[in-house]
């Protein structure tokens, strides 16, 4: 999806905080666009009104719009910010997003962390927006001094006037650069000028991780907040079929026991007392789906498809590999298979929230702020505007926080209960109830020359598809790319190469996972070469 350009109009005029620091905030033409079209035309052109605050300390506060889960997307967009503001970086204090349609990632144009993209969607926008910052300090220092501001520059956080070499804090131009209007054209930095960009910098979120001051989502803590922990069947769509409720209610602490989608809750003073309330519980579960599933069974249905004419689509083409294979000189075969796997977040999944008449406040540590707030309008029939979601450090995301299950228990138990409730899940829950990386086998069919490198190569996999799940109205009939990521138009120059796709639903619930398909079809496609390698007497890598 193409970036729009940011122009004159996505800037607010400077604003005043109540200690008299200055407030900027942009939105995206793209964003807008798309609240004029759900009907939103009351909030179409106000930009977020706190993206950037520099108050009269000099601190510049960036709401980051992004989630962090260790990836370093923070520090990131703050060396970003620094660099074309022209501040210091140890003065930028980051601040997590709280959920608004214009914090959107302008890749989804919904608020998402996902598919590496927190640089690659911010990176014009907040180099404009810092630009745009350091036009105004530079034209509120010019001003002062009755000079022009072509012999101004930022630097430190300071504006420096390089004829008379006096300077001025941002702190001390707050006031006169909220007054003014934002450059028609900010000047974007040259390379050669970044100060940080491209270097090694400690890390803005390092201090408060070492001393405990980082709230992730299992540490929020309110007043009044009973802590829940859920069992769910063991078997994917199986429900409950007895438990006892009065053991589980005899135990210490435990305030009460609620079903939930696909399980079972526990709610008490504390996890321990949930958790043992759970255990006492004795729950056990009836039907599901993949009842009777086997690895070994998996695995066959998998083989299997690899051999399915009927459903198989190209992916990708080049040359004519059917024809080639015949003139090669040595012609291998291949066949690999790789499990789900679940993400093992360092953190297991928990979730807050706050339900009440008229409102739904959520504490959350989510990759996925639009379809959580959607989840929780779907729960309690409140609107938008009546939900709130506090983003959280994440201990570990990789595509596990973008599902929503967690957020709709926290939600769904504190509506019944009529009180702030956590929800955290075992690490036991946690592996056998995750959204896993597909499982996915791979078949090649490679004809190799008379030294040994493949010159027609045919490659055949077959895998779950998440996207079909996701967005199936997007993705219609289009083989999802998600599922050749890896395999197709690979970085090797082989003259005739064919991939094919067989795409298999198994009732298994799977999701994103780091690096999605390349983490697969990587390994499929390196393992061949690994084999060619040594049919050709070679050092792999040398090969």
């Amino acid at each position: 999806m193409k970036i729009e350009n940011l122009s004159r109009r996505t800037f607010m005029k400077g604003t005043m905080l109540a200690g008299g620091g200055l407030i900027l905030g942009f939105s995206l033409p793209m964003v807008n666009k798309a609240l004029a079209r759900q009907g939103d035309t009351d909030k179409a052109t106000y930009p977020v009104d706190a993206w950037i605050q520099v108050d009269t300390y000099g601190t510049l506060n960036f709401v980051i719009p992004v989630s962090e889960m260790g990836q370093g997307s923070q520090t990131a967009l703050a060396m970003i910010l620094a660099d074309e503001t022209g501040a210091d970086y140890t003065t930028i204090k980051v601040l997590n997003p709280t959920n608004n349609k214009l914090f959107n990632n302008p890749m989804f144009g919904m608020q998402l962390t996902g598919g590496s993209t927190s640089v690659r969607a911010w990176w014009k926008p907040l180099r404009t927006v810092g630009a745009t910052l350091r036009g105004m300090l530079i034209e509120a220092a010019a001003i002062q001094w009755a000079a022009p501001a072509n012999v101004c520059n930022a630097q430190d956080s300071y504006v420096i006037n390089t004829q008379t070499r006096k300077k001025l804090h941002f702190r001390d131009l707050v006031k006169q650069a909220a007054l003014l209007g934002p450059p028609e054209n900010p000047v974007l930095k040259d390379r050669k000028d970044y100060q940080y960009i491209g270097k090694p910098m400690q890390r803005v979120d390092t201090p408060p991780k070492v001393t405990g001051e980082a709230v992730f989502g299992i540490d929020v803590v309110l007043p009044g907040m009973l802590i829940a922990t859920v069992k769910q069947s063991p078997v994917f769509g199986g429900e409950v079929d007895t438990y006892d409720k009065a053991a589980a209610m005899k135990t210490r602490g435990v305030k009460a026991v609620v079903p939930i989608d696909n399980g079972i809750a526990v709610v008490a003073d504390s996890y321990w007392q949930a958790k043992k309330g759970l255990d006492a519980l004795n729950v056990t579960f009836k039907g599901g789906l993949t009842e009777g599933f086997t690895t070994e069974i998996l695995e066959n249905a998998f083989d299997d498809a690899l051999f399915d004419n009927l459903n198989s689509r190209n992916a990708f083409s080049h040359g004519n590999p059917a024809a080639e294979m015949k003139n090669a000189h040595d012609v291998l075969a291949m066949k690999y298979h790789a499990p789900h796997l679940a993400h093992s977040t360092m953190e297991p999944m928990n979730a807050t929230a706050h339900v009440g008449d008229d409102f739904c406040e959520i504490w959350a540590p989510t990759q996925g702020q639009s379809m959580a707030v959607q989840t929780a309008m779907n729960i309690t029939g409140l609107h938008a505007d009546q939900v709130k979601l506090h983003t959280t450090y994440l201990g570990g995301g990789f595509g596990r926080r973008a599902e929503v299950d967690f957020i709709a228990q926290a939600v769904t138990l504190s509506e019944e209960l009529e009180a702030p409730v956590k929800v955290i899940w075992s690490r036991e829950e946690d592996i056998q109830h995750d959204f896993y990386r597909p499982a996915a086998s791979s078949a090649f069919e490679i004809g190799v020359d008379e030294k040994g490198y493949p010159h027609a190569w045919k490659n055949r996999v077959t895998n779950t598809s998440i996207m079909r799940r996701y967005a199936p109205d997007w993705l219609g009939e289009k083989p999802d790319a998600s599922m050749t990521e890896g395999a197709a138009e690979m970085p090797y120059s082989i003259p005739h190469q064919t991939t094919d796709v067989v795409e298999l639903e198994t009732d298994i619930p799977v999701g994103f996972w780091r690096s999605v398909g390349n983490s697969l079809n990587c390994f499929f496609v390196e393992s061949a070469l690994d084999e060619l390698a040594q049919h050709a007497k070679r050092d792999p890598y040398q090969y």
